[in-house]
């Protein structure tokens, strides 16, 4: 099966080489982040607290463990480690959409209905996300990772869902339990905090967007972008 490259397309061996020189500078900062992240919650650290170091290592081991696959296909010529690759990619991706719905939960106080849509959808992410995976590793060495079609676009949509959802339902609910009418000193607070949750969220589920539609349209710039999402 055939799959057609537009005119305005970047090959698929440029993407990988400006998705590595992306990846690499973000990669540097998520540990610096992550190192503040540590030095913040060691204080006085509750079991959620540990829970969510944990989660935070095991993702920053993912992410050392993508980048290194990405310099050895660097080196050893764009295809070794593909699946490897796009493992660990999607491992850590969907991880952090099972943060995002996990945060949801608890800003609804642990609503069942929330834990239990969520769950849901947070599993069909991995099925699809792990499925496309080995589909692609049943490909052969001369056919692109579009033929693949339905199963990309599933996994990507079903993230996209969770990201928004999940966003919109945090937003709202903080909204709704805030008195904004009493002149309390902390507004300015809560307005700062949703305004970072939104724009979080905006960010996130545009790159989601962008890799989405890159995809359909057969375009392999979207591996830029999936470089960023790692």
């Amino acid at each position: 099966m055939s799959v057609p490259v537009l005119s305005f397309d970047i090959s698929s061996s440029m993407a990988f080489l400006v998705g590595t020189w992306v990846e690499g500078p973000l990669f540097g900062l998520n540990i610096a982040i992550y190192i503040a992240y540590i030095r913040i919650l060691s204080k006085d650290i509750t079991t959620q607290e540990k829970l969510l170091i944990a989660v935070a290592t095991f993702q920053i081991v993912v992410a050392t463990a993508h980048f290194i696959t990405t310099i050895l296909d660097l080196i050893g010529g764009f295809i070794t480690h593909y699946i490897v690759s796009s493992f660990l990619f999607t491992t850590n991706y969907v991880i952090g959409d099972a943060i995002l719905a996990w945060r949801c939960y608890i800003v609804w106080g642990q609503n069942q209905f929330i834990r239990t849509f969520f769950l849901v959808i947070v599993t069909g992410a991995f099925i699809a996300g792990y499925a496309n995976i080995g589909h692609i590793a049943a490909l052969s060495k001369t056919q692109a990772v579009f033929v693949v079609y339905h199963w990309t676009v599933a996994s990507f949509a079903i993230s996209l869902g969770i990201q928004i959802s999940a966003t919109l339902l945090i937003v709202w609910k903080i909204w709704r339990t805030t008195s904004w009418a009493s002149p309390a000193s902390g507004h300015r607070e809560r307005l700062t905090f949703l305004w970072i949750i939104i724009e979080s969220g905006a960010l996130l589920a545009t790159a989601t967007v962008a890799v989405l539609v890159m995809f359909v349209l057969h375009m392999n710039a979207g591996a830029i972008v999936s470089y960023i999402l790692t």
